[in-house]
């Protein structure tokens, strides 16, 4: 008499829908996983390159207003609502301004040079003065609008900041 064995060599159809369902789950884990990654990694990307044009920005403005207060008998103007995408110094009767214009902020100084930043996301720089009662204080306000955003940044320049003591 021959006794029949029976060889498990092969997978159940119930093994191998289980292994194709654990494979199947763990591919769409990973492709999910991805796709988020590279989302973030894009908004990362963008809120930086808004982050460092503010920075460029207001490193500019605070170097211009730096180099043009350091001359003697320099006065920081309020500047007009009409105009106040600059601001303007005036020194000995001549006249200095700082502005922002075709997403560069542009500042002439009494040597003749000229400060220029480009900046690639920002869409508007206004500025604003504010002084006190016997107008001997005075502080720089901009405020810069970059694209894709609703509220601008804004930051404040105070030119007494860093200034040498003594008489």
């Amino acid at each position: 008499m021959r006794t029949a064995l029976k060889s498990r060599r092969g997978a159940t159809l119930a093994e191998v829908m289980v292994s194709l369902a654990l494979v199947a789950t763990m591919i769409t884990m990973t492709v999910s996983f991805t796709v988020l990654i590279t989302e973030r990694t894009k908004v990362n990307a963008a809120n930086d390159a808004l982050r460092q044009d503010c920075q460029k920005i207001e490193a500019g403005a605070e170097g211009w207003l730096n180099a043009i207060l350091a001359e003697d008998g320099a006065a920081l103007q309020a500047p007009d609502p009409s105009t106040s995408n600059e601001v303007t110094v005036k020194i000995n009767e001549a006249l200095y301004t700082l502005k922002f214009s075709y997403n560069s902020l542009i500042g002439t100084l009494p040597d003749g040079r000229q400060i220029t930043v480009h900046t690639e996301r920002v869409q508007s720089v206004t500025f604003e003065v504010m002084e006190n009662a016997d107008k001997s204080d005075q502080l720089l306000f901009c405020h810069v609008l970059c694209a894709d955003q609703e509220t601008p940044y804004t930051f404040c320049i105070n030119p007494r900041v860093g200034e040498r003591g003594g008489a």
